[in-house]
């Protein structure tokens, strides 16, 4: 990439501006199927359309979603939608637990409406038959440390609990009190008509309960929730375009999931900003002829995960990988590329495509990342963090799963570890605009890189691929001599085996 075009980028692209996105989009209750999804979706569209994008290049795809409807082999989400709820205490004292919807995660999602007012049995975690043993919970509330929805199933579903109270308590939790954890029922469809509802509360909550249960209190609970609950409705799919220059109707994809309960701030409304803000540049850079217009087309899909990326491919059968005959040629899916590296201990994770599925999008992108680590990207409100990356062998957890599924490379950007996973504690103050800006930059870079690709930069491609694939063979050898040098005389010959095939694996992957 020539040091003009990495310094446009660096100077257009904006973790600043994708910031403002994440706290915009942080205040929806982003729930696949719900009310709230649909709210974050039409805020994406709205900033595509104000930077210019028209309805033909920016626009929403909807999909029936009510738990039954299929799309390939994946069962679609139901629809819901719950204003209000809250837990109380009643006895031994009055207490308010938790509400919501000013604590999004603290109501399990997709809970029914419903009134219950009943007394409050201990399960453990609740989640195998063992943990009911000799105890009485029909017509009761069920305190348990297993996840909501798993023991909603068993509590409600089969020994006939009225709801649900579930808390964490692990050493994360216990280290961090008053952090409450994301779970959902997500029912089976036979399972819809006899969900109820539940909460989720923090550690520091459910062990309170639980001591006054040991210590032999009658503890008797007050649930409320109130709204539609399940119901038929729509998984959202925002799709948007940057039409190709030449027309050979190949393209390169974008993806983030949108969904995930309020706040969600690098889970994942960072990788949707960092895709809005990358969308908006490239769009303006183009338009003011700052750029030129990139060779292949750029798709951009902000969806609902796994569920929407499959409904949306189960309508768009044309769009598989080159493998397949297909033209869409790479994905890169951003998936929390937002976080605040000192605050979270945390790196940034580069997820290759599989060997299964040997492509230079994984050297394309290493080679970004190794452009963005020599490159100063300080803003006015991001950390001074160093920059701090790992490129790491195939691993799934997101959307980039069901492109590689149609033979479309697929990277992932992601970050681990990350405490507040799927937890209250995934609010903005923890995410970090300088590492926004290096995300957008390296996966903005690398398409480009792709989409403008003529037989001079596939020479080019060529020789870095051959390099870094000479390096990796090497990183065979030393492994299996390390399996043959660690054998014992018993393990010598098993381990020699497992040293032809590491290095058998390592040249057939770089052929």
């Amino acid at each position: 990439m020539s040091d003009d075009l990495r310094d446009l980028l660096h100077e257009s692209l904006s973790g600043e501006r994708a910031k403002d996105h994440v706290i915009q989009i942080t205040r929806h209750n982003r729930i696949q199927g719900s009310r709230g999804y649909r709210n974050a979706a039409q805020y994406v569209l709205q900033q595509l359309r104000r930077s210019g994008f028209s309805d033909r290049n920016a626009l929403v795809e909807s999909y029936p979603s009510d738990g039954k409807i299929h799309y390939q082999t994946w069962q679609s989400p139901s629809g819901w939608d719950l204003d209000y709820a809250e837990l109380r205490m009643l006895e031994p004292y009055e207490e308010r637990i938790v509400g919501y919807p000013e604590i999004g995660m603290s109501l399990i999602t997709y809970s029914n409406p419903g009134d219950v007012t009943a007394e409050l049995v201990w399960v453990g975690a609740g989640t195998s038959d063992e943990n009911y043993m000799g105890k009485n919970i029909k017509d009761k509330f069920v305190l348990a440390t297993g996840y909501g929805g798993s023991v909603h199933r068993i509590a409600v579903l089969k020994y006939g609990a009225k709801a649900v109270v579930c808390y964490l308590d692990d050493e994360r939790a216990r280290e961090y009190p008053d952090m409450l954890q994301y779970t959902g029922m997500w029912p089976k469809p036979d399972e819809i008509d006899n969900v109820t509802f539940g909460f989720n509360l923090t550690n520091r909550q459910g062990d309170k309960l639980k001591k006054l249960l040991e210590n032999g209190e009658k503890v008797i609970l007050k649930g409320v929730s109130k709204g539609t609950g399940l119901e038929p409705f729509f998984m959202d799919v925002v799709v948007a375009t940057i039409p190709g220059s030449h027309g050979s109707g190949e393209e390169l994809v974008f993806s983030a999931h949108l969904d995930h309960p309020k706040e969600s701030a690098n889970d994942n409304a960072s990788g949707s900003a960092a895709l809005l803000d990358i969308a908006q540049t490239i769009h303006k850079l183009v338009g003011d002829g700052l750029l030129p217009r990139p060779k292949r087309t750029f798709r951009f899909l902000w969806v609902p995960e796994w569920h929407g990326t499959m409904a949306y491919i189960d309508k768009n059968p044309e769009m598989v990988g080159p493998a397949r005959g297909g033209k869409t040629l790479a994905n890169m899916n951003m998936d929390m590329v937002g976080e605040h590296l000192e605050l979270l201990h945390s790196k940034l994770i580069l997820t290759r495509v599989p060997d299964s599925l040997p492509s230079v999008v994984n050297d394309v992108v290493a080679h970004m990342a190794e452009m963005v680590d020599g490159m100063d990207i300080r803003t006015s409100r991001g950390s001074l963090s160093a920059f701090n990356y790992r490129v790491t062998p195939y691993s799934g957890g997101s959307d980039h799963m069901m492109f590689i599924d149609l033979d479309i490379p697929g990277v992932m950007f992601s970050h681990s570890p990350d405490y507040t996973h799927h937890t209250s504690e995934d609010t903005p103050d923890k995410v970090d605009p300088v590492e926004l800006e290096r995300c957008e930059i390296i996966a903005t870079a690398a398409m480009f890189y792709l989409s403008n690709l003529g037989p001079e930069e596939a020479v080019q491609l060529a020789a870095l691929s051959a390099a870094k694939g000479a390096r990796r063979i090497g990183d065979g050898f030393r492994r299996g001599q390390s399996l043959i040098s660690d054998a014992d005389k018993k393990s010598v010959g098993r381990a020699w085996a497992e040293a032809v095939n590491v290095l058998d694996h390592a040249e057939r992957i770089e052929k």
